[in-house]
């Protein structure tokens, strides 16, 4: 019973006791624990998922999940997490991670303290924070002995820039992960990369002076070099990026073995300082068609420049794809300075494009001339000024392809130009297309241009499918006939008056009669129940097909199963199976009382999409009964009430691959349930298959602890690895051979393109020892020491002991959290 607090009047009256019952703050909340569905204001967080995260940049794969979950943490603060996490129990982890990207230290708090979400979730939450450069949560995560962290926190912290975490990080965790150096280097954060060479003396490779030079980081750069780095790649990958500092310091130094540098790069991204620079060090120039890529491009100064360098060729190309794109200035450079010149595409080209200066100089200064591709494609995208200039000054002319192109995209003008001035005509493609495309006004001018007798039903049939009623008659008028095209047309827009009006037009007879059988089944099954009655009295149909009964009771429309049920001196059972799979319960017992039979396939169906009280209906009313389908169904679909039904009933075995079903649907809740109540039944690998496939990792780590499959965990980590699933790659890598597993997902990472994954795989590979990537078990497992291991000699150890300690004081506190996001 509720003890309810009487609550008066403004007046000071009591109000009645059921008016005081219904205002108690948890009558509302056990009321509607017995409805299904979700509460209202977490509708919007259900399809909230952990992303897959496949660049280095956190925030941009978190930003949808941020854009809908930070609004509703704003609103409703903590106070509805726990109530959230039972109806939705995987935003849990959800809203860990969360806590850790947006370094939401008091949220991190509550999680841990009062729910108990932090110490449960296999997500990797301890490198979420240090990669976006959260450092009191770090710390925090740290102090409560979270086992979410990897190399990857030192790698992304140091990528970065965050010194803070990464000082921390080698100081008192010792954690090492020696392509930090590179990830520092990357980005230029010279601070760091000073932090971590002294750990890696002996490991630095030219990695780093790659990826710094790529990135113009010069400081970066001369630090390497000074410390004996000397990547033959670094001058090239400078050059490639446009970095012309690092070039020159390079280029500078007493090492001469720097590798070749792309001229034909240079010159098509237009990196002007960089071709001078090889213009005075030709001897680590390499080029191929240097001028073509600048041409090509657009870059008139570079074309220039690798003219007066006389280093670099060109070809036909060049003059051909300057034309092409209109790049006049090019053009002209190239017919005054280079005996490569161009062949008819660079006419062609350019008037396909309607670049009319181009073609002018072409036709004025070169000889190769056109084709009549020129004209045809001019015509065809409406370039009008240019097809006048091709006709007047070439005698190339053009093909009827010209007048069919303009037509069909709707140039009127170019249609009407071309059939003054041109003798080559049209053909049936001109009219089809342009009634295809809706162009009625080209349509009209060209069938009374006359051109004989009419083989094409295509152009009335687009105008029917379109609803020009004026331009069917003007087509009819000209000795256009619809096919039975236009009656389906008629029939998709539910035009009746139209469907009437064609349907005596169209031949064969028996072609149009064919068409009404299909029409009188669409109609049924869009429920027109008009256009139903309409093409059954046309074409004399008086036994509908099956097809128009099945669809109408598989959509639903009961009115149109109560005309055309008595039809039938047959009664299809697919019906019935169709209405009860979609969960149509009023045309289910319609036809269950007009004595239309069924199979198992209508509670097989009602299972599978989880009608729940049609198939208790079902069982209570009919005899066909079910198969495994219903409980397989049910299980894909992630309908656990179905599934909880279903299983007492004991008409049929479970299936062996209902596991796997429930964990493609991820539904952690009905996983739990099936490994509960049927352990022994199932094909336990393919479902961790699935899982790790679909990046479900509570699910994998569920079905990991129900059934110890460690072995099969290198497998796995190749699944998780090919679907780019970064903390399951990490999750999966700390409980298996570690060694063997990351060899094989590297190769299947490389091989799917998934280059945050790879980054990862290549971080733990490149590490020294190959250790744990969370707390040592030792550490955790003993209780009165400390994981951050604070030595004394530092000068800042104590202060951060002391934070991280406090941090987890504040976290068993029993008094609350006081911030805004204190429970209300």
């Amino acid at each position: 019973m509720i003890d309810v607090c009487p609550l008066p009047h403004r007046d000071g009256r009591l109000k009645p006791r059921h008016v005081q019952a219904l205002l108690y703050s948890n009558v509302a909340r056990q009321i509607t624990a017995f409805q299904p569905g979700l509460h209202y204001d977490m509708r919007v967080l259900k399809g909230l998922q952990v992303p897959r995260f496949d660049s280095h940049d956190l925030l941009a794969a978190w930003m949808h999940v941020d854009a809908v979950l930070a609004p509703w943490l704003a609103l409703h603060k903590m106070s509805r997490l726990k109530l959230l996490f039972s109806c939705l129990p995987h935003l849990k982890h959800v809203v860990a991670i969360h806590a850790a990207i947006t370094g939401n230290v008091p949220l991190l708090k509550h999680l841990h303290s009062q729910l108990n979400v932090l110490m449960v979730t296999p997500y990797y939450v301890v490198d979420f924070a240090a990669w976006s450069g959260h450092f009191d949560a770090l710390v925090f995560l740290l102090s409560i002995r979270h086992r979410g962290m990897s190399a990857h926190a030192l790698s992304q912290a140091a990528r970065h820039g965050y010194v803070q975490i990464v000082q921390f990080l080698l100081r008192h965790l010792h954690s090492r992960s020696p392509t930090a150096v590179v990830a520092a280097a990357s980005n230029g954060h010279l601070n760091i990369v000073e932090l971590l060479c002294p750990d890696y003396q002996d490991t630095i490779d030219d990695e780093a002076m790659d990826v710094a030079a790529a990135g113009g980081h010069l400081d970066v750069v001369k630090w390497l070099y000074n410390r004996g780095s000397r990547s033959w790649r670094a001058l090239s990958a400078a050059a490639k990026h446009g970095h012309t500092h690092v070039m020159e310091y390079l280029l500078g130094t007493s090492h001469k073995n720097w590798g070749p540098v792309s001229m034909d790069n240079a010159a098509s991204m237009n990196y002007l300082d960089v071709l001078r620079c090889l213009q005075n060090h030709p001897h680590v120039a390499s080029q191929h068609r240097a001028i073509d890529a600048a041409a090509t491009n657009g870059h008139f100064e570079a074309v220039r420049l690798l003219h007066d360098m006389k280093l670099a060729k060109a070809s036909v190309k060049a003059m051909d794809d300057a034309a092409s794109r209109g790049w006049l200035n090019i053009v002209a450079f190239l017919h005054e300075h280079n005996a490569a010149g161009c062949t008819l595409a660079a006419m062609d080209n350019a008037a396909a494009h309607g670049h009319l200066d181009v073609v002018k100089y072409l036709h004025k200064h070169r000889n190769e001339g056109c084709s009549t591709d020129a004209m045809d494609w001019a015509a065809t995208r409406g370039h009008l000024d240019m097809v006048q200039f091709l006709h007047k000054h070439r005698h190339e002319g053009c093909t009827t392809d010209a007048l069919d192109g303009a037509a069909s995209r709707g140039h009127l003008d170019v249609v009407k130009y071309l059939h003054a001035h041109r003798s080559e005509g049209f053909t049936d493609v001109a009219i089809d297309r342009a009634s295809l495309n809706n162009h009625p006004e080209v349509v009209e001018f060209l069938v009374t241009c006359g051109r004989g007798r009419v083989t094409s039903s295509c152009a009335i049939d687009a105008a029917v499918a379109h609803g020009n009623d004026h331009l069917v008659d003007i087509l009819l008028t000209h000795g256009h006939h619809p096919s039975v095209n236009a009656l389906e047309s008629c029939a998709w827009c539910n035009d009746v008056e139209m469907f009437e009006k064609i349907y005596p037009l169209v031949e064969p007879s028996h072609a149009r009669a064919n068409a009404a059988l299909e029409i009188v089944a669409y109609a049924a099954s869009a429920g027109h129940l008009t256009l139903l009655q309409s093409a059954m009295r046309l074409g004399c149909v008086t036994t509908p097909p099956d097809l128009a009964l099945v669809g109408a009771a598989k959509h639903g429309h009961l009115e149109v199963v109560k005309v055309l049920a008595p039809l039938y001196h047959h009664r299809p059972m697919a019906a019935l199976d169709e209405a009860a799979t979609c969960g149509h319960a009023d045309v289910v017992k319609y036809l269950d009382h007009v004595a239309f039979p069924c199979t198992c396939r209508a509670m097989d169906g009602a299972a599978t999409n989880g009608h729940l009280h049609l198939l208790k209906w079902l069982a209570a009313h009919r005899q066909e009964g079910w198969t495994t389908d219903a409980f397989d169904g049910a299980c894909r679909n992630g309908h656990l009430n179905v599934v909880q039904w279903l299983y007492p009933q004991r008409q049929i075995d479970i299936s062996p691959d209902a596991l796997t079903w429930a964990v493609d649907a991820n539904c952690l809740k009905l996983v739990e349930w099936l490994t509960l109540t049927g352990r022994t039944h199932f094909n336990v690998l393919n479902a961790m298959s699935c899982a790790a496939a679909n990046g479900s990792l509570p699910i994998l780590a569920h079905l990991v602890e129900v059934y110890s499959t460690w072995s099969e965990m290198d497998g796995m980590a190749v699944i998780a690895a090919a679907g780019g699933h970064l903390d399951m790659v990490k999750w999966i890598l700390s409980n298996s051979n570690r060694r063997k597993s990351i060899e094989e997902a590297m190769k299947a990472a490389k091989h799917a393109q998934r280059p945050i994954v790879v980054s990862y795989l290549h971080t733990i590979s490149s590490a020294e020892t190959l250790d744990d990537q969370a707390v040592d078990d030792d550490e955790a497992e003993d209780g009165d020491e400390d994981i951050v291991d604070v030595h004394s000699d530092t000068s800042d150890g104590g202060a951060l002991l002391e934070q991280a300690m406090e941090l987890a004081d504040d976290s068993s506190s029993d008094d609350g959290i006081e911030s805004e996001y204190e429970e209300e």
